[in-house]
């Protein structure tokens, strides 16, 4: 529910909440640290984490969420290349981030050493193992099903919807 009010208000009050976030970020980006500290420091079986953890959990990716794509300091922090690859490979992260997560658990020493080794052991992993098995596996599909319809060529606008645009944009 948190999403979608921050989706809402993102994009039916834009400038209310790019206002709002570049004013606050470093006490949202504080808060939301302290939201999600107890996914970090308290065992996954802690009643606290089954009831109040993930609401805190939520909230705090949510902050998180808000400061990087709106706050300029962090937001130009996310808008190179190397952030962008890594969102092309965010499913095969996701499938893949459970494993790193049991290894480090039972093999890393240190909660600071298995916070790191989590985050660049999944990115890693996730990417690697979509670079060898996702992408082969989606080309060995698209050459033995091929698509029965071709992809829809979006049309070009006409030059009269173009020059009234651009004439709407310098009259603004």
């Amino acid at each position: 529910m948190f999403g979608v009010m921050l989706s809402f208000f993102n994009n039916f009050h834009e400038l209310k909440m790019v206002t709002f976030v570049e004013r606050r970020w470093l006490a949202i980006i504080l808060v939301s640290i302290a939201c999600l500290i107890p996914a970090i420091v308290m065992p996954q079986s802690d009643r606290f984490i089954y009831t109040y953890g993930l609401t805190l959990n939520y909230m705090g990716f949510g902050g998180l969420l808000i400061t990087a794509v709106n706050a300029p300091p962090i937001a130009s922090l996310f808008s190179n290349r190397v952030i962008s690859r890594i969102g092309f490979y965010s499913y095969s992260i996701y499938l893949w981030h459970m494993s790193v997560k049991n290894l480090v658990e039972h093999f890393v020493p240190g909660i600071w050493n298995r916070i790191l080794i989590y985050i660049f052991g999944s990115v890693g992993l996730g990417i690697l193992l979509a670079k060898l098995v996702e992408t082969p596996a989606l080309r060995l599909r698209d050459r033995l099903f091929p698509s029965v319809t071709k992809p829809t060529e979006i049309p070009s606008m006409p030059d009269s919807i173009v020059t009234i645009g651009s004439a709407a944009s310098a009259v603004i």
